[in-house]
């Protein structure tokens, strides 16, 4: 989704003295032999505390030995009950998003709804499918099998025939992954299934199939569907008058089962979840290998959940695993002085490569410039701060990452500062020159910004008052507005991209960053570089338009992403939140923001409102065209109270610039450099220094 922006939030570090590559500033004013002796401290300090801990461990150890062994196996089955529970959260989540998708897009096609999918079977393995059946007539039948070819079910003996003549059928249009031989199935032609899809259509409530087995799966893994109902939008009497189709989330239990326990000791214990939904013989889901066989242990624990309509219930058995207590203590005593041993020299190690690589850093040089500290690292590339060795300039260099030097990395990488050094508006980040090492490590150098993100500002200091947010996304629209009319689209705006600083005497001078998503509307959908069906943009901020492909996209999606900055600075929030990517999906596409100062809980402007919910519209037509008529709207905006003046801008940054900067330093420790790997002295391509 790009890379973090070059950013910094502390006090600069002291230039190179006399331009040596090994004349550094000191790091600290401690002694030689102090810091000398410095790691022994902090390797005795572990030492010590692994003794300590040991010890502690060992009396520990006894003392547990005697507590009851049945309260020990309660509390392992309870967590990992809790555990398998929660899981099942996944499919049910995914099973009640797909209607909002369709409700919205009846008329979707085949590929639309594979791409809108897509991700989520990507991650989930547990997914075995998800499909789509809409309802059909039989004045539509001839219509829809033109379409998508013949409706069939099965006979008595499992043999395929064309589906009998009646009022209304559910064929399967579309899945992913797509199986033609199953297309055109009629989802409820027998009596349970069609109890299934009357039940659900007539409660408007997703349902829960009985467990069943894939043709391509072993005896022991079951699956089960959601089926869960597709609203129409015009009102109806009776469930099938009013249902538009029916979605089918399939999912095999056993691949969810162990995701669920993956972290989970399962050593001693067996289990079997049952379907007790009904009255009679419980329905078996999935049991662990040796539950019929060990019949004899001695304690027994069962829970109960509600999934959907259907109940389910899982029964444990155990033994207590209690091993000898002299010998558990005795090895918790050799283990432990062992690994405290083992962690006072790893610690030793540790801390003398951390100083042989920070004594590398302050000697390392990319050309002219000389590396001084780590700023931050991203999906592409890592970020340090850097000195021109003869101008004293700062400036923040850019190297791509060796794990992502593919050659579509690369182009990326390179078309990123392309496209930034063209742009020469203020509020735009400036590049200076870029490169390659010997060793053909890609950098770029550009100017460096002291100052924080939109998103720093917002979570340190709270939601931003509507007249200084009004003129931080009038800045921004104007670098943007620049870049729209050399026919460019940013992709990417979020409040980690841009970033506020004190600049030249101006108070709240903003920078916008990161065009490594950008596109030049002039390229072909062979000259530009993403992954097929890969989403390009951060969910949060991207318009609607982007979620079913984002090579169509026009200067209105990146006015939707500054309207969603513009909504962040009023609120402190985004504009849609999910607790998953499919859920925000469905939100994005299907549902407006609610207006800002309903977010807020307080008054906005109602022009400065209308504005920001009309770059949230939906549809791109709805919003300004581009950034500058964004700008012309921004600049027609009637003055608010209270006016945010530089004076007050001042005194903003001089009570909250030194705690932005603590913070800074406070996520930098820990961070070590890599550029030691790194071949010095770089061949300049282009300089603009």
């Amino acid at each position: 989704m790009g890379d973090p922006p070059t950013r910094v939030s502390q006090s600069r570090m002291r230039p190179l003295s006399g331009g040596s590559r090994r004349q550094s500033a000191p790091l600290s004013g401690d002694s030689r032999a102090a810091r000398a002796l410095a790691p022994w401290g902090k390797v005795g300090a572990v030492l010590l505390f692994g003794v300590s801990a040991t010890l502690f461990g060992y009396y520990f150890a006894r003392d547990r030995e005697d507590l009851a062994a049945r309260a020990a196996f309660e509390s392992r089955v309870q967590t990992a009950s809790s555990d398998l529970f929660r899981h099942f959260e996944l499919p049910l989540e995914v099973g009640l998003s797909l209607p909002a998708f369709m409700s919205v897009y009846p008329n979707a096609t085949a590929q639309e709804f594979s791409r809108f999918v897509a991700p989520t079977l990507e991650r989930h393995g547990s997914l075995a499918a998800l499909e789509w059946a809409p309802k059909v007539t039989r004045d539509t039948r001839a219509e829809f099998e033109q379409t998508h070819g013949e409706i069939w079910e099965l006979d008595g003996e499992g043999r395929r025939i064309r589906s009998p003549d009646r009022d209304v059928y559910y064929p399967l249009a579309f899945m992913a992954p797509d199986i033609p031989t199953v297309r055109g199935l009629d989802i409820a032609f027998d009596e349970e299934r069609r109890a299934m899809v009357e039940r659900a259509g007539s409660s408007g409530q997703a349902a829960l199939s009985l467990p069943f087995r894939l043709v391509e799966d072993p005896p022991n893994v079951m699956s089960v569907s959601i089926l869960a109902p597709v609203p129409s939008r015009v009102p109806a009497a009776g469930w099938e008058e009013r249902t538009l189709g029916f979605t089918v989330c399939l999912f095999r239990l056993q691949p969810l089962i162990d995701e669920a326990f993956r972290a989970t000791n399962l050593e001693g214990l067996s289990y079997i979840l049952h379907d007790v939904t009904d009255s009679g013989s419980p329905l078996l889901l999935t049991k662990s290998g040796g539950f019929d066989e060990i019949s004899d242990q001695p304690f027994e624990w069962e829970s109960s959940v509600r999934f959907l309509d259907r109940s389910w219930r899982i029964r444990w058995r155990g033994a207590p695993v209690v091993p000898p207590g002299l010998s558990t203590s005795g090895w918790v005593l050799g283990f432990g002085l062992v690994l405290s041993i083992v962690l006072a020299g790893a610690t030793f190690s540790f801390l003398a490569l951390q100083r042989a690589r920070a004594r590398a850093l302050e000697a390392d040089r990319l050309g002219s410039y000389a590396l001084k500290r780590r700023l931050g690292s991203g999906g592409m590339g890592v970020v340090y701060e850097a000195e021109h060795a003869l101008l004293r300039r700062p400036a923040a260099i850019k190297l791509i990452r060796e794990d992502a030097s593919s050659d579509l990395s690369l182009e990326r990488f390179e078309r990123e500062v392309q496209a930034t050094s063209r742009l020469t508006h203020p509020n735009t980040v400036q590049v200076f020159d870029y490169g390659r090492t010997p060793t053909g490590v890609f950098y770029y150098a550009m100017e460096f910004i002291d100052g924080v993100t939109l998103r720093e500002l917002v979570e340190g200091s709270g939601p931003v008052p509507a007249e200084r947010a009004k003129e931080l996304i009038r800045q921004a629209a104007g670098a943007l507005a620049e870049a729209h009319e050399l026919g460019m689209i940013h992709r990417d705006l979020k409040p980690d991209n841009i970033m506020v600083c004190q600049r030249g005497g101006i108070q709240d001078f903003v920078k916008v960053l990161d065009f490594g998503l950008v596109k030049n509307r002039a390229m072909t959908e062979q000259t530009f570089i993403t992954k097929e069906h890969a989403m390009i943009g951060t969910p949060e901020y991207m318009a609607p338009e982007a979620f079913l492909g984002g090579a169509d996209l026009t200067p209105a999606s990146d006015i939707y992403g500054l309207g969603s900055v513009l909504y962040y600075l009023l609120t402190g929030r985004p504009p849609h939140s999910a607790p998953s990517l499919m859920a925000l999906v469905a939100r994005v596409t299907t549902s407006d923001a609610v207006p800002p100062e309903t977010a807020l809980g307080a008054p906005i402007q109602k022009e400065l409102s209308q504005l920001t919910m009309a770059c949230l519209s939906r549809a791109p037509e709805g919003r300004p065209r581009d950034a500058r008529e964004l700008l012309r709207l921004l600049n027609e905006l009637p003055p608010g109270e209270p006016a945010w003046t530089q004076l007050a801008a001042r005194r903003f940054w001089e009570e909250w610039m030194p705690r932005f900067r603590e913070r800074a330093r406070e996520r930098e420790d820990g961070h070590v450099s890599e550029t030691k790997r790194l071949a010095i002295g770089p061949e300049r391509i282009v300089s603009r220094a």
